[in-house]
């Protein structure tokens, strides 16, 4: 049974996405058919740079353990230079993260006025109303070699941008859905 203190996936995914700034680099979740790749990406992560990162979100241990027996590996796709695994801090140390990848902690926290009213942040806790997630570098991502990276063409960029595009009209459409759902009510 989760709690109330669980991350969810998409927890993790809004952290991470945050975290790699979806304002300087192109960040689009759930990335597979389009783009050429032999399995889904939780994320990809394409700075301007040209270097693109993929990052796996995991909410368990077995959703770590489930990721080794995937017939397709991330590091498969030349055109991804690193690879993270964002998770959330208490399965930070988990021994089954590949040791290639990099680890991302995500952990809630919560605004906090301190002794003179500047705004800090502290762990969350149960009863608090207002959270965010705070990303970790727990150990960072091995960089593909040079000569076996592959660079990421102008076509390639414009096709993820395309991909991100579209799930913002599929986010939409839900959330229509879900008000509507919630007015009949």
């Amino acid at each position: 049974m989760k709690t109330a203190m669980t991350l969810t996936a998409q927890d993790i995914e809004i952290a991470v996405a945050r975290h790699f700034g979806y304002r300087e680099n192109l960040v689009v979740p759930n990335v597979a058919n389009g783009w050429c790749l032999r399995h889904e990406a939780d994320m990809i992560v394409l700075r301007p740079s040209g270097l693109c990162d993929e990052v796996e979100i995991k909410v368990t241990r077995s959703d770590i353990r489930a990721d080794a027996k995937k017939p397709y590996g991330h590091w498969e796709n030349r055109r991804v230079a690193r690879v993270w695994f964002a998770v959330p801090d208490t399965l930070a140390s988990c021994p089954e993260i590949p040791a290639a990848a990099g680890i991302l902690s995500v952990m809630r926290v919560t605004p906090d006025l301190g002794v003179y009213g500047v705004l800090t942040w502290r762990e969350w806790r149960p009863g608090d109303t207002h959270w965010r997630g705070r990303v970790t570098v727990v150990r960072p991502a091995k960089l593909r070699p040079k000569a076996d990276r592959m660079p990421v063409t102008d076509a390639q960029r414009l096709r993820l941008a395309e991909l991100g595009a579209m799930r913002i009209w599929d986010l939409k459409l839900a959330l229509a859905r879900s008000a509507q759902r919630r007015h009949e009510c």
